[in-house]
């Protein structure tokens, strides 16, 4: 079935990809200056799909990351 072959796939190391930043500058209108920006969220990704499970942010973590990018994002709307 689908779920088993995702999940074979996963543990082969197969992850999803972000999108390229430009294509993502396109699509929302991200300005180049929010690189950072993007770059912390695609480490998170990569980071939380880890195979080793002890190497996952954890809930808290993810947590403190969101909001310091979601306060980044709102001090350059100002």
């Amino acid at each position: 079935n689908d779920i088993s072959n995702i999940s074979e796939k996963i543990q082969n190391g197969l992850r999803p990809l972000l999108e390229p930043m430009d294509e993502v500058e396109e699509a929302i209108g991200v300005q180049a200056s929010n690189n950072s920006i993007y770059k912390e969220l695609k480490t998170l990704f990569d980071n939380g799909w880890h195979q080793d499970p002890s190497k996952r942010p954890t809930a808290m973590e993810i947590k403190a990351l969101l909001r310091r990018l979601k306060m980044q994002i709102e001090a350059k709307d100002k």
